[in-house]
């Protein structure tokens, strides 16, 4: 556990850990197969459908 939480009781069911992107130094933030994220229920988007469109 992290200080904050041992201190003072705080984020005591977070988890910190790396998300595991695919390649972030180029742009790509979809999340790798064995992300945490997805233990935690995270349903990725399409990506393509947000943002500006002409």
């Amino acid at each position: 556990m992290n200080q904050w939480g041992s201190l003072f009781g705080q984020d005591l069911h977070s988890i910190v850990a790396d998300p595991l992107f695919r390649d972030p130094f180029d742009g790509d933030f979809t999340l790798d197969e064995n992300s945490p994220a997805y233990k935690i229920g995270f349903k990725p988007i399409n990506v393509k459908d947000v943002g500006p469109r002409k």
